[in-house]
């Protein structure tokens, strides 16, 4: 028979042995980079439900020797103590993006306060010298709450486009001093940015209106126009109100090339709440008289519901087209945005249309999507490839590299959808 005394210290030896189960745990999933040619499978980031809990994270170089990570989770996930803090076990493992040779690892206990917010984020600052560019593997455990967060991200240091592009901006909302991880905020935040550890530099800030610019098939092989001339200019000491929907471009310089940026969305970004939102995302699977109609409708929402009972008809089945396409935008919306909203970017494209691909590899040019991995026919087989943008707003942003070979996939993919069929349903 176990005492009080016998149970607390049996109980403590549990705690600790799962404790380091976990640990080990994250250790083996951490490592999945690997060495040169081994390739991870990372699509459980763009799947709307997964088995691997998500994290949220921002780059941010303080110094050509250090740079920091943040890494948001969701509050709801974590165990909290009474003091109110959250410890959690992470783990890096940091590669040379180029040939995947690992350079470091890192384990380390974080703790974070319980806030009202819905993420909660801890940072960690690692030793990542200038002049390369890097993938760092994570795993977050919280041993209280059994679980393991997992993550991969880039990090980009290269020569001199390392100390300017937008990896050195961090960005705050001044109102509720969060760090912000997206690449958008609603209309009317007020932020501060900050340059390296510099809060206080003086900033210039431009302005571009909305781009009204959609990507275009797959197939089509014409090269996009990414904003170039702003429609207005102001400069700040780092502090300054997104008043405008648009993007706002800012560097630490006057007259540099490079910088960070943000887009002002609505408040209701990523969903879309308007019937101009429902309306413009049509366009990839509309011909041009009926998005015409559409558009000049007297009562554009019954126009929209028109289309998808057409599609479905059933108002039932129009329920779950309506649910799976415009949930597609949201999502591309959520993990696409860079200049522009995230559906209409490359990425956003071939995620709305095709839906979240089987398996995803990341590599230091860019992205591979493949379709119907689970068929053995190659035939069967759609591979994408997504080549990464070396431009001035952002290094998240990929262009699509286009192939005539994708016109008949394209043409049968937006058939399916009109004649109400979803080929590849999101996760659940």
């Amino acid at each position: 028979m176990l005492t009080a005394e016998k149970l607390k210290k049996t109980t403590m030896k549990k705690s600790a042995f799962y404790y380091w189960v976990l640990v080990f745990l994250s250790l083996g999933l951490c490592a999945c980079f690997g060495s040169k040619g081994n390739k991870k499978n990372i699509a459980y980031e763009y799947k709307k439900v997964s088995a691997k809990l998500k994290v949220w994270s921002k780059v941010h170089h303080i110094s050509d020797e250090e740079t920091s990570i943040y890494m948001g989770v969701s509050s709801n996930k974590l165990q909290f103590n009474a003091d109110g803090e959250a410890e959690i076990v992470a783990s890096f493992r940091v590669y040379n993006h180029k040939n995947a040779a690992l350079i470091d690892t890192a384990t380390v206990k974080l703790l974070a306060k319980k806030t009202n917010k819905a993420q909660t984020v801890f940072r960690h600052t690692l030793p990542i010298a200038a002049g390369a560019a890097y993938h760092i593997d994570i795993s977050l455990t919280d041993p209280k709450a059994g679980k393991i967060f997992t993550h991969s991200l880039k990090v980009w240091k290269e020569e001199d486009y390392g100390a300017q592009n937008d990896q050195n901006y961090l960005v705050k909302a001044v109102k509720s001093k969060q760090i912000l991880l997206e690449n958008y905020a609603p209309q009317g935040t007020a932020l501060q940015v900050i340059y390296r550890k510099n809060p206080k530099a003086d900033y210039t800030i431009q302005y571009f209106k909305p781009s009204t610019q959609l990507a275009l098939p797959p197939f089509v092989n014409k090269k996009r126009a990414f904003p170039n001339k702003p429609d207005s200019t102001f400069t700040c000491n780092g502090a300054f109100v997104m008043d405008k929907v648009g993007m706002y471009y800012f560097t630490h310089q006057k007259n540099q090339e490079i910088g960070g940026s943000m887009v002002c969305v609505d408040k209701d970004f990523p969903k879309l709440t308007s019937a101009n939102d429902l309306i413009e995302s049509l366009r990839y699977i509309t011909r041009n008289e009926e998005f015409k109609t559409i558009e000049e409708a007297e009562d554009t929402k019954k126009a929209i519901d028109d289309f998808w009972l057409k599609r479905a008809g059933s108002f039932d089945r129009g329920k779950v087209l309506i649910q799976e396409f415009y949930g597609r935008v949201q999502r591309a919306n959520q993990y696409f945005t860079t200049w522009q909203e995230g559906w209409k970017t490359d990425m956003g494209l071939i995620y709305v249309i095709y839906g979240e691909p089987d398996i995803v590899y990341k590599y230091y040019w860019g992205e591979e999507w493949i379709y119907s991995a689970d068929n053995s026919s190659s035939k069967s087989r759609q591979n994408f490839l997504f080549n990464r943008e070396k431009m001035r707003y952002s290094t998240q942003q990929h262009s699509l590299e286009r192939d005539s070979n994708n016109e008949d996939s394209w043409h049968l993919t937006v058939y399916e959808w009109r004649k109400g069929i979803i080929r590849n349903v999101s996760s659940k």
